[in-house]
């Protein structure tokens, strides 16, 4: 063991080559392992928030580096380029995890709560696409197009099924129920009106056509 000044202390092999340094920073300790070419692969820190583990790659590139903190914890993972492609957040209550593609657009989050789930996927320039949400309710799923509207939700409850879908002026154009007792159909036109109604359970099956003013037209009234 080879002692360079008070500030750090190596430990070497026979050949003189350094593998492992304890080290003093400003007030933080630190630790660092080294592989054979002398390149640091490993540090471990601890400041005021906590202690830290960074991992580096031979190219000496941070890749991935844990938090630990009294609040919660923190695992952040890089690319070789050492840009971000996931991130995990937690804290006594919650969880997030969010993972980026190669432009460093947000592409998933998941939070997960104590009583709740909601994932979130993200199109390349970071618009909304998809979102599911699970809780104590009724699990829900919608889908977005380019402009953050939503065409199709899907919500699941204890005896039912239903899915929802919508034009592109937010317009609610059909529906479909399934329950336990029969489903349901329902076609609406371009002002959210509905024109069609199809029923079917175990012991029956009616249709009604409806006109734009929302009167009967099938079966024709008596």
């Amino acid at each position: 063991m080879a002692t360079n000044g008070p500030r750090k202390i190596d430990l070497v092999s026979a050949a003189g080559r350094v593998w492992v340094r304890l080290f003093i920073g400003d007030n933080d300790p630190g630790l660092a392992l080294f592989d054979a070419a002398g390149t640091p692969r490993v540090l471990v820190m601890v400041d005021n928030s906590g202690p830290h583990l960074i991992l580096f790659d031979a190219a000496m590139t941070f890749r991935a580096r844990l938090r630990v903190a009294d609040a919660g914890l923190g695992l952040d993972i890089r690319s070789a380029a050492g840009e971000p492609q996931a991130g995990l957040d937690s804290d006594k209550n919650s969880a997030c995890l969010n993972l980026v593609d190669a432009a460093g657009s947000f592409r998933a989050i998941l939070d997960v709560g104590m009583n709740e789930m909601h994932l979130n996927l993200y199109g390349e320039t970071e618009n909304l696409l998809a979102v599911l949400r699970v809780d104590d309710a009724e699990p829900t799923q919608e889908l977005r197009d380019m402009g953050n509207r939503v065409r199709a939700a899907l919500v699941l409850g204890e005896d039912n099924l239903d899915l929802f879908l919508h034009d592109a002026a937010s317009n609610l154009r059909a529906s479909l129920g399934l329950g336990k007792d029969g489903g349901r159909l329902r076609l609406c036109n371009a002002a959210g009106k509905m024109r069609a109604s199809l029923d079917v359970n175990k012991d029956s099956t009616s249709l009604i056509l409806l006109d734009q003013e929302g009167r009967t037209v099938w079966p024709v009234p008596e």
